[in-house]
């Protein structure tokens, strides 16, 4: 396994960090990159506060036309954007056996509470988001767990 990321993974890596993931369920814009008060590529969406009234088209759910976005919390945005961490990771290892799935999630700007023990060593926790076989291959993108395609898991 390799240490360094590739081009294309840090590419898209870096897209999931600059990502605004807190509107996620509640837009379909393609505009969720963190505001532009938010320091940008840092992955830190903290400073992303209230939201800026950028909702879906037709306003935003439950609200009156102009009230800023629904927001998940800064827990439930940083469990989408690991879901969306091991989406992209499944791709990519499968495409690649050298896929370093740990630098892969620290570039994407996921928080050390998913990446590292109490302790500071490497977490299980990205690796057990892969489907990834007993020889270490990674299950076929789309397969799901022990379907067509997969290497390893239950189904």
């Amino acid at each position: 396994m390799r240490g360094a990321l590739t081009a294309r993974e840090r590419h898209l890596a870096a897209e999931i960090r600059a990502h605004d993931w807190s509107e996620a369920p509640y837009r379909a814009t393609g505009t969720a990159h963190a505001p532009a008060h938010a320091p940008s590529g840092d992955g830190d969406d903290s400073g992303s506060g209230s939201g800026s009234g950028s909702g879906s088209p037709g306003g935003s759910p439950g609200g009156s036309p102009g009230s800023a976005a629904p927001r998940l919390s800064q827990e439930e945005a940083e469990r989408v954007r690991v879901n969306v961490m091991w989406v992209v990771a499944q791709c990519l290892g499968y495409e690649d056996p050298e896929f370093n799935p740990d630098a892969f999630a620290e570039a994407a700007g996921i928080t050390r509470d998913y990446r590292c023990t109490p302790f500071g060593g490497p977490s299980a926790i990205v690796r057990e988001g892969l489907r990834v076989g007993t020889d270490g291959s990674y299950d076929t993108p789309g397969s799901g767990r022990g379907g067509p395609g997969s290497t390893g898991g239950a189904a």
